[in-house]
């Protein structure tokens, strides 16, 4: 059931998305995708984009089946750094994704690492190797560990990586890069997906050290 969506907490290329619960949020497929040429914007059907562009007819649920084979395949001790995904609905006008909505220990909504900025506490980055190594090991190509996709939950354990993104996960949402049909490859770009984050750690710290 999708509550009222008078509150609107943030936005992607792809989705808009609302809280409809204390404890919950909708993420809206948008019906149409924007792409910018030069001084051009065309206007795509989103399904027709992810479709040509993916394989994907419909974003939301491509995501509940990757959050599921994940959930199936990752140890246990991951599970808590992964928004959860309820289920997928559709209305007369939209895909909708009904999802967690991540909170602090007061109450607040949990921002983004990119809203956050620099994190200093190692619990974090051991949090965040922990699920790349899991990620790797299980031979999971998950490529949205981006700074808009992960949110950093204040908790009793200080700041905790939450991802609540979990789209692009295997080579088709790479097709101009064939090689990462290759499981070294697909392995490689997802431990430089993680890499990534590392300008949020503090550089006085050693990278081995942080992750």
């Amino acid at each position: 059931m999708v509550g009222g969506l008078e509150h609107k907490i943030g936005e992607s290329e792809y989705r808009t998305v609302y809280q409809v619960d204390t404890d919950k949020c909708a993420k809206f497929l948008k019906t149409h995708r924007q792409k910018k040429y030069g001084p051009i914007t065309v206007s795509y059907p989103m399904q027709w984009y992810t479709w040509f562009k993916f394989g994907v007819a419909d974003y939301n649920e491509f995501e509940f089946e990757n959050y599921r084979m994940m959930m199936r395949k990752l140890p246990v001790e991951a599970h808590k750094y992964f928004a959860r995904i309820f289920d997928v609905v559709k209305t007369s006008e939209a895909s909708v994704s009904v999802s967690e909505l991540v909170r602090d220990a007061d109450g607040q909504i949990s921002r983004t690492l990119q809203n956050v900025g620099m994190v200093a506490d190692a619990h974090f980055w051991n949090a965040l190797a922990f699920v790349r190594d899991a990620l790797i090991e299980k031979g999971i190509p998950y490529f949205d560990a981006l700074d808009a996709n992960i949110v950093v939950k204040q908790d009793e354990f200080g700041p905790t990586p939450m991802f609540v993104d979990v789209k692009r996960v295997g080579a088709n949402m790479y097709p101009f890069q064939p090689w990462l049909h290759v499981k070294s490859c697909r392995a490689a770009k997802t431990r430089r997906s993680f890499d990534r984050l590392l300008r949020y750690a503090p550089q006085s710290e050693p990278r081995s050290v942080l992750f």
